[in-house]
């Protein structure tokens, strides 16, 4: 969200086709995650993925997907994930994979 209480999206994310872990530039406040392209991301409060600062998100819209019926640490594609507890969240780092792990 943008001073105005807008929604801004940022689309052009370092790293963001390419699993592993990556710092995003400047630490963000983010509402809304949009996960594609992977098995699974962790999103991370901290830089360098670090343990212990994974945020919690919820999949908001009724569904049958067993991995979205309750908050995780582990997102699957979808571009409808929130912040389990708060409107908005500081990010500093996301980790994604390709293969269950």
């Amino acid at each position: 969200m943008n001073e105005q209480k807008q929604q801004r999206e940022l689309v052009l994310v370092p790293g963001a086709g390419q699993a592993g872990c990556h710092n995003l530039p400047l630490t963000r406040a983010v509402y809304r995650v949009a996960q594609v392209g992977f098995t699974f991301c962790e999103i991370y409060a901290k830089k360098d993925c670090q343990p212990g600062s994974e945020h919690n998100l919820r999949w908001p819209a009724t569904t049958q997907d067993p991995d979205k019926t309750e908050p995780t640490t582990r997102i699957t594609p979808g571009a409808k994930w929130l912040f389990a507890t708060v409107d908005t969240a500081k990010v500093g780092s996301w980790s994604c994979r390709l293969s269950p792990g």
